[in-house]
């Protein structure tokens, strides 16, 4: 997630702004910040309205942008403000202004209107961390089943989806031949995706990401998953020692045990590696720890 004030100016002129029959105008896209904005304008509501439109692109999943918007318009004596507004800006959802224009007629001079908007990004969550791969419509003539999570839906074949995780294979057997559209509770977008992503030969692992990938590939039974996991904290991972072993226990992966505790060699190793307050670890890994302890002094 990042924190990192982020500020630019987007100005948009537009023209013939009651005189044509368009419920709506946009102005020209314009990049800032991995992200494309425009100005867009509603002369037809009941009271107009401006909306600034923010696009992220399709590999980011599951984004949110906090915005300080202080929104001006041209008047014949300078720049005007209007109002500022705070907003959360996410997917199909967009920060939106609406107000009487003959309050500000000064500002509409010969039928044209020039909007600024004065962003200030506060944070920006979601964006850290790209698709490896695209599940979204464009993958439409490649699939024959469609899964529903949250409002994203995700386009896959049901052979190779049955083929890895019995709980897919049983939902999609379950359901009727002529449905082709699956609603998975339960489940983040975001990580669903990379679930998929693992499925399909990508690695999106990190110390972050193996912890709820476990949870779907234990939650899904999907070995392809769990076998990718384990590898990966035996090789790869920086976490702490006890939280591999935590995670050794919890999901019965033997090697990945067996790696950890070839690293207790002598009792300043288990000194080093144990917490001040033992109550943090679970009673399995306080079990292991001692029978380690008893292992050493044989």
């Amino acid at each position: 997630m990042s924190t990192q004030t982020e500020k630019f100016v987007i100005t948009q002129k537009f023209e013939n702004v009651f005189g044509g029959d368009l419920d709506m105008q946009t102005g020209e896209g314009v990049e800032h910040f991995e992200i494309e904005w425009r100005i867009r304008v509603f002369p037809q509501s009941p009271h107009f309205a401006i909306d600034l439109d923010c696009f992220v692109g399709p590999d980011y999943i599951k984004w949110a942008v906090d915005l300080k918007i202080e929104w001006r318009l041209l008047s014949e004596t300078g720049w005007k403000p209007i109002e500022t507004t705070e907003f959360e800006v996410k997917k199909r959802r967009n920060p939106k202004i609406s107000f009487d224009w003959k309050r500000h007629g000064d500002c509409f001079t010969d039928d044209t209107l020039l909007v600024e908007c004065h962003v200030e990004i506060i944070r920006k969550k979601g964006m850290d961390r790209k698709s490896w791969r695209r599940f979204d419509e464009s993958m439409k003539d490649f699939s024959d089943i469609v899964l529903l999570v949250e409002e994203e839906r995700f386009y896959v074949s049901k052979l190779f989806l049955a083929s890895q995780s019995s709980h897919f294979k049983s939902l999609i057997l379950e359901n009727p031949s002529d449905s082709n559209e699956l609603i998975i509770d339960d489940v983040d977008a975001l990580q669903f995706q990379h679930y998929l992503e693992m499925l399909y030969g990508h690695d999106p692992l990190d110390d972050d990401t193996v912890i709820f990938l476990l949870e779907l590939g234990k939650k899904y039974d999907s070995p392809t998953v769990m076998e990718k996991c384990e590898r990966y904290l035996i090789i790869e991972s920086d976490m702490k020692l006890l939280e591999e072993l935590e995670l050794a226990i919890r999901y019965q992966f033997d090697a990945l045990k067996n790696d950890c505790l070839s690293e207790l060699v002598t009792m300043d190793d288990i000194r080093r590696h144990m917490p001040e307050d033992i109550s943090q670890l679970s009673q399995a890994l306080i079990t292991l720890i001692l029978e380690k302890i008893i292992s050493l002094h044989q």
